[in-house]
């Protein structure tokens, strides 16, 4: 634009440059609101003990081990939620929860669109652990521990794995038909170190209200529960709780990784932040779920049942912000001004298409003097102002631009053609 210009138009130029850069700009700042709408869901859906979606059948448990326990160990925190179905309510309760069958999962994403998910809630039942340490007096009795090993029995499930590496041991003691209490134990040497480092954790299946994000794809995510510290166990079938798992003959050499070291050896002084807890109730859950859960070989009766689910429905929006109110307000206020001022303008006798070859076909040659000797530079010495003479013949007009004169422009009729 020259240098020369006149400023108000100008500033109009520019203004009109910006316009649509700013209203962009404004929409990107408003992204990231959403609408949520309750869907009816009159038959429910269906829920069981299982691992995410196409991670049936894959083995023993190990894979559904390690998998649950990825989030919570790389941002360890409570009460968080973590990946599908872990829950971590307290430094001493893990919460490990029944989940939408891969099935039902299934059905909801059909009805989703991209970038849209459903919040689906329901009450299911968990496999719910939590953390107990025995005292000192109760560590060094050896009649204390011959009622722990009788309460487990008759046949218990025990194991040491001896890392000669690292020279550190891990320990593991539940009952062989009896999951409901289990000892983790952990100790720097090959020495016989069980009893004086294990930790006691209680485990039993109760129910929860919890909400799930279900996306158009991918696996479903946990978003949280309702009252965790509130379990309900009333009639509420513990036969899962009571089978023979085989946990220290297949998950011992995975515990040396993720066992902790003991709490009083300096690292932390309560249960490292709920990580021993969140570590035994994930084997425990992954081996429930693998054998007696959801497509399991010995698929438990509990494992598999209808619930009446809350399903709402939340779709991506923009905002809602007084902000983008005024930007949907002024575009089309910004329209009709342009449509106004081309109307009031009709008559004008520039057309939406002049240049500067329209204005050297209606210059009045008589009028050229002015602009002599600025043929090199383009420069001139005082302000350059146009007027616009039609002149009208029956039904032809004439168009002609004298330089440097001032006055009343012209204006077109219509239904005459101008040349």
């Amino acid at each position: 634009m020259g240098r020369r210009v006149d400023k108000l138009t100008r500033a109009t130029v520019c203004l009109l440059l910006a316009l649509p850069i700013a209203f962009s700009v404004g929409y990107k700042n408003f992204v990231g609101g959403a609408t949520t709408v309750d869907i009816l869901n009159p038959d429910g859906g269906v829920y069981g003990l299982c691992g995410p979606p196409g991670m049936q059948g894959l083995g023993v448990g190990l894979s559904l081990f390690v998998q649950s326990l990825i989030p919570f160990t790389l941002d360890r925190g409570h009460p968080r939620s973590y990946g599908f179905n872990t829950f971590v309510a307290s430094n001493t309760t893990t919460i490990m929860l029944d989940v939408p069958l891969p099935s039902y999962i299934e059905e909801l994403q059909s009805r989703l669109r991209s970038n849209e998910n459903f919040e689906v809630t329901a009450t299911v039942s968990a496999t719910v652990c939590l953390w107990d340490d025995p005292t000192a007096v109760e560590r060094g009795d050896p009649n204390w521990w011959g009622e722990i090993w009788a309460d487990l029995g008759p046949e218990v499930d025990y194991g040491v794995f001896i890392d000669t590496y690292f020279g550190t041991s891990v320990g593991l003691l539940t009952g062989r038909n009896n999951q409901t209490e289990i000892f983790l134990a952990r100790w720097n040497g090959v020495a016989d170190g069980f009893n004086s480092t294990a930790q006691r954790f209680f485990v039993k299946r109760a129910r929860y209200t919890a909400t799930w994000r279900v996306q158009n794809s991918g696996t479903p995510t946990l978003l949280g529960v309702q009252n965790p510290e509130h379990g309900n166990a009333s009639n509420l079938n513990q036969g899962i709780m009571y089978q023979q798992l085989g946990l220290a003959n297949l998950y011992l050499p995975l515990l040396r990784e993720e066992a902790p070291p003991k709490p009083n050896d300096g690292n932390d002084t309560l249960n490292m932040n709920g990580f021993q807890t969140t570590v035994v109730a994930s084997m425990l859950w992954s081996r429930q779920a693998e054998v007696l859960g959801f497509g399991g070989p010995e698929a438990a009766p509990q494992s598999e049942y209808a619930v009446k689910d809350q399903l709402r429905k939340v779709v991506p929006t923009m905002k809602n912000d007084w902000g983008l109110v005024m930007i949907l307000v002024l575009n089309p206020v910004i329209v009709l001004i342009a449509v106004i001022a081309k109307i009031l303008l009709y008559s004008t006798p520039v057309d939406e298409r002049f240049n500067i070859v329209a204005l050297l076909a209606a210059v009045d040659k008589s009028s050229l003097e002015i602009v002599r000797g600025a043929a090199l530079t383009g420069e001139l010495r005082q302000r350059l102002q146009l007027r616009f003479d039609v002149v009208h013949d029956e039904k032809i007009g004439f168009i002609s631009i004298q330089l440097g004169q001032t006055g009343e422009n012209g204006k077109l009729k219509t239904g005459c053609l101008y040349e």
